[in-house]
């Protein structure tokens, strides 16, 4: 209640294009670079169109389409322009993408087609990124979500606790991400099975845990600035 209010906003996901990421986050059993039973996947826009329509009637008012890659290509751009199209046309609902990384030209292509909310998670503090992603930069997400903001999205944007990060990074993340100004704030807590790569030893040789449970509500009090009445 403090940091949403009474309302809760129901939204439903579904994966247009599932494992065999190029990426290595850390954290992602989707990443083509790690040992994992998630095999490379991709929906048709009959599925896509049938998922926006059961969600919709469940009372959720947002659909948000997301794809395990670096960034769109042109085959994975025309197929979200047409599966958005094919979904107004069936259901009244909002659309959403997560699809990595954009060019400015990506960017205005999604405006045009009336994608009314993006999500990129800049994931941690910039300072503890390298330790997470290797494959891109903190920097290069913050400048997706720039040119998000900028052709007038709204702006979904969060990370992960637990990944090996101090407490001052927490506070670094958190400033960041009120910096953002974002819309919606997903903030998740990792809990990896033993032998993951984030439960590995760190550096000073001690074997990283899990987020425990009263990392929960130290985490949204830590982030309060960002969360406030948009988690």
């Amino acid at each position: 209640m403090r940091h949403c209010g009474p309302e809760v906003e129901v939204e439903g996901i579904v994966s247009l294009k599932t494992g065999g990421c190029p990426e290595d986050r850390h954290f992602c059993s989707q990443s083509g670079l790690f040992a994992s039973p998630v095999r490379a996947a991709w929906l048709d826009i009959p599925s896509l169109v049938k998922a926006a329509v059961e969600t919709a009637a469940t009372g959720a008012t947002e659909f948000c389409i997301v794809a395990a890659v670096r960034g769109p290509d042109e085959k994975l751009m025309a197929q979200v322009e047409a599966a958005v199209k094919a979904i107004r046309e069936a259901v009244d609902i909002q659309v959403a993408c997560s699809l990595g990384m954009l060019t400015q030209e990506q960017v205005d292509r999604l405006t045009a087609i009336g994608v009314h909310r993006y999500n990129q998670n800049l994931e941690t503090a910039r300072s503890h990124f390298p330790a997470v992603v290797t494959t891109h930069t903190w920097e290069e997400r913050w400048e997706t979500l720039r040119m998000v903001r900028d052709a007038g999205m709204e702006v979904c944007c969060g990370g992960i606790l637990g990944m090996g990060e101090t407490l001052e990074q927490r506070a670094e993340f958190a400033a960041q991400l009120a910096s953002l100004e974002p819309d919606e704030v997903p903030l998740n807590f990792l809990n990896p099975p033993a032998g993951h790569a984030l439960r590995r030893p760190a550096g000073d040789g001690r074997e990283r845990r899990p987020a425990r449970d009263r990392d929960v509500p130290a985490g949204v009090a830590a982030h309060d600035p960002a969360l406030r009445g948009r988690t």
